[in-house]
């Protein structure tokens, strides 16, 4: 689980900056043209916030501490790969085929790697320590809102979805988008049921990142935003939200130290459970 969790890091930090710091460029130096620099920056956000967590997770010693990202990237690679089949005409060059070909080939990959994490014997013991009930309702909430919204830009066609959001979305564009917002909500979901505060950290950092950068974005890419609706604003108001939830949790983290790096590395290809 190391290798693919340190692989996946690699793959989301290059995609992420490929299409945050060259949103203006897609044609040239991404898998797929994307009109709109905005739909872009927030995908590049989304792949950015994705590379904090699972590097975070990567580096811990027990797969109890680790398996917070796994339903996230689970989800996140199924709905690209459902995208991506449906829209196979947008992909282009060597990078359009190098995408295709992950996104065909990672979802079974990761499946096979998690049943062989989860036939490893051992226990997933709690820390003991319980998240901060406000904490935890705000997660539930954030959760909730940004599952509902990423299905429905998902589910949606372009013309739904272009009146729905805040800024021109093609399909395959509505499609990742969407397939963000529930991997982001998948996250803060699984952490408040978790309600473990060591799972806090890597959560924490990568909804500092998410927020931050899709509110850059949006100041970067104002001009390409219809703020004459509420929809916009909405989703100020919610990166907001998750800048400010991730900075308390870090935090907090900070505060108990658990930021304090893991000495030691699991069996490859998974990760060592915790003494039974």
């Amino acid at each position: 689980m190391h290798v693919l969790l340190y692989v996946l890091t690699a793959l989301t930090f290059f995609a992420g900056t490929q299409l945050f710091v060259l949103s203006e460029h897609t044609d040239q130096f991404f898998s797929w043209t994307i009109a709109n620099p905005m739909s872009a920056a927030f995908i590049g956000a989304g792949f950015w916030g994705a590379t904090v967590v699972v590097f975070w997770c990567a580096r811990q010693r027990e797969w109890t501490r680790g398996r917070v990202v796994i339903p996230t990237v689970a989800v996140v690679a199924t709905m690209l790969m459902v995208a991506t089949l449906q829209n196979l005409e947008a992909f282009h060059g060597v990078l359009g085929l190098a995408w295709i070909e992950v996104y065909s080939i990672f979802p079974p990959i990761l499946a096979a790697v998690t049943i062989m994490q989860l036939v490893v014997p051992g226990s997933d013991p709690h820390s003991g320590d319980r998240l901060p009930a406000g904490l935890r309702v705000t997660l539930a909430a954030q959760g909730v809102v940004a599952i509902a919204a990423g299905v429905l830009l998902f589910a949606s066609s372009p013309s739904l979805a272009e009146d729905l959001w805040a800024w021109t979305l093609t399909d395959l564009t509505s499609k990742a988008v969407g397939t963000w917002l529930v991997g982001t909500g998948v996250t803060c979901a699984v952490v408040a049921l978790l309600d473990d505060r060591a799972a806090v950290p890597g959560w924490a950092l990568a909804q500092m990142t998410l927020g931050a950068a899709v509110l850059f974005g949006l100041a970067r890419f104002a001009d390409d935003v219809d703020f004459d609706g509420a929809t916009a604003y909405l989703i100020v108001a919610y990166f907001a939200s998750t800048l400010a939830s991730g900075a308390y949790g870090a935090a907090l983290s900070w505060r108990e130290g658990r930021f304090a790096p893991t000495q030691g590395a699991g069996g490859i290809p998974v990760e060592t459970r915790a003494p039974v």
